[in-house]
């Protein structure tokens, strides 16, 4: 009996899944977009038309009656009708080329693969195409493709019927004027249809996404050796130490700010330390080596930390102690005469800023 698939995908199977190509996108939803491009630039461009069909039209029916017109000519006839057939439609298959291609790339986030164009086998498989067509999925396709034939009959009759005077009248027009009229009428009668087929595509969005997940689904023994090959995959484990040695080391220059001095090497090292009264001794908030020992010296410059140059002591600290450790014994009395070097500092600053506002005051 087959697993049911109850665990969460995991982030290697989802890189898997794009790789292949695989997705949570909406073909009703790149086709409607695309639709409603193609009706718009038809609308854009209609007057355009009218100007190439009057010309087509004029060249046609201007040569009828041509005695220079015969076999040998008609080849060039041929060939201009053609170029007016592509001046007609080259605007509408460029814009929706792009909308198509703009709009597939929007779905799958820029994610590009041939898997899916390769040759495979099981793709025509005549087995594999019946449990397709049966399955849940043919399903909703049937339903989406009966639903979308529906509203195309319902709407346009809805909509010629509330129109029905104005388009028997229409034959007391001009003739010039009937490509506008019924243009317009078209465009009209297009984006209600479309306006209901957006509906369809955003509710097929919303099922492909959640049969796209519900295909990532896992069983348990799936979830227990992708874990596996996670936690032994190389890659995996440099990316996770790389990115906990990153939050390490933001949290360790995080705590810069509260340390009382910076001792230094002068440059090569850069040992971060703290003592309040409560402290069995001063406390190493934070350390490193080159990069990050100027980092940690820009920082407490930028605090007013004071930094004290004792190369011997500074190696001495970064060797011996990790980051939140407290200072061996051993380095008491070197420690001792460095903070109370920097709290005679601080208390002469702190009378000198007191006296100046006094007199600033006075």
């Amino acid at each position: 009996m087959d697993e049911e698939k109850t665990e969460q995908p995991t982030p290697r199977s989802r890189q898997r899944a794009r790789e292949r190509g695989q997705m949570a996108r909406s073909r009703e939803l790149t086709g409607t977009l695309v639709l409603l491009v193609g009706v718009l630039t038809i609308y854009a461009i209609m007057n355009w038309w009218g100007i190439l069909a009057s010309e087509l039209f004029q060249g046609i029916i201007g040569n009828l009656y041509n005695p220079s017109v015969n076999w040998q000519t008609m080849p060039a006839i041929t060939e201009y009708a053609g170029r007016m057939m592509f001046s007609f439609l080259w605007p509408i298959f460029a814009a929706t080329s792009v909308a198509a291609i703009l709009f597939n790339l929007l779905q799958t986030k820029g994610n590009i693969s041939l898997e899916p164009i390769r040759p495979n086998l099981n793709k025509i498989s005549p087995m594999r195409g019946l449990r397709r067509m049966f399955s849940t999925r043919g399903f909703v396709e049937l339903l989406k493709a009966i639903m979308k034939i529906g509203m195309v009959i319902i709407v346009t009759w809805l909509y010629i019927r509330a129109n029905m005077p104005a388009i028997v009248g229409s034959n007391q027009l001009d003739p010039t004027a009937y490509l506008p009229f019924f243009g317009n009428h078209a465009l009209k009668l297009a984006l209600w249809i479309i306006a209901l087929f957006v509906l369809i595509s955003i509710l097929d969005y919303i099922y492909q996404f959640y049969q796209f997940e519900k295909d990532l689904m896992l069983t348990k023994t799936e979830a227990k050796e992708e874990y596996k090959q996670m936690e032994g995959d190389p890659l995996v484990k440099s990316r996770m130490r790389t990115r906990q040695r990153q939050i390490a080391l933001t949290a360790m220059l995080r705590e810069i700010p509260r340390a009382d001095v910076v001792v230094t090497n002068p440059t090569h090292i850069a040992v971060a330390l703290r003592y309040e009264e409560d402290m069995p001794a001063p406390q190493l908030v934070a350390k490193g080596k080159g990069v990050i020992a100027e980092r940690i010296i820009s920082i407490a410059k930028d605090f007013d930390i004071h930094i004290h140059q004792d190369p011997p002591l500074a190696r001495s600290l970064y060797a011996m102690v990790e980051v939140g450790g407290f200072i061996p014994y051993e380095l008491y009395v070197a420690m001792a005469e460095i903070l109370a070097h920097v709290y005679r500092t601080k208390k002469k600053f702190r009378k000198r800023r007191e006296k100046m506002a006094g007199v600033g005051a006075g």
